[in-house]
């Protein structure tokens, strides 16, 4: 329920800003890499990921979304130590509105360090992510940041 509920109010909100401002060139980058990687085309995905990125300029929400993206897709292809990079680059971002997406790109990084056996780490990531408070899908990434620690500790 809460994460239909955080769904529907991020794209409402998405919508009401695509509304007052046409789509700026990452942006549409970023939605044509969205559509490369739904249907696995990796390579093609990475390339307009990257000229979206060089398009976004200084807008750190842009940064952040596109950064994500790409961190979803290298640890959908078991690029650990990618994941583990853009993530540093993540949370060197100020986003002001997608502010949600740096406990999550820390929960990614806590999984990429736990499929490569570095526990520890994957536990402080994890408890770095679980330190941050109202943003999108807060109730939903703490439920699975609490199954991920969960996991941790049976492995102990």
């Amino acid at each position: 329920e809460d994460k239909k509920r955080a769904s529907d109010t991020y794209y409402y909100r998405r919508g009401q800003d695509l509304i007052r401002k046409p789509l700026e060139d990452a942006e549409i980058l970023l939605l044509k890499a969205g559509n490369s990687l739904d249907r696995k085309e990796f390579e093609i995905a990475q390339n307009f990921l990257t000229a979206a990125l060089e398009k976004a300029g200084g807008d750190p929400d842009l940064q952040a979304r596109i950064l994500y993206s790409m961190q979803l897709m290298q640890f959908e292809q078991e690029r650990y130590g990618d994941v583990l990079e853009t993530e540093s680059r993540i949370s060197a971002l100020r986003p002001r509105v997608e502010f949600w997406i740096l406990p999550h790109a820390l929960v990614k990084q806590g999984q990429a360090f736990a499929r490569t056996g570095r526990q520890a780490e994957a536990r402080k990531a994890f408890e770095r992510a679980a330190e941050y408070e109202e943003f999108d899908f807060e109730l939903s990434l703490k439920n699975r940041i609490e199954d991920e620690l969960e996991k941790l500790d049976n492995k102990e």
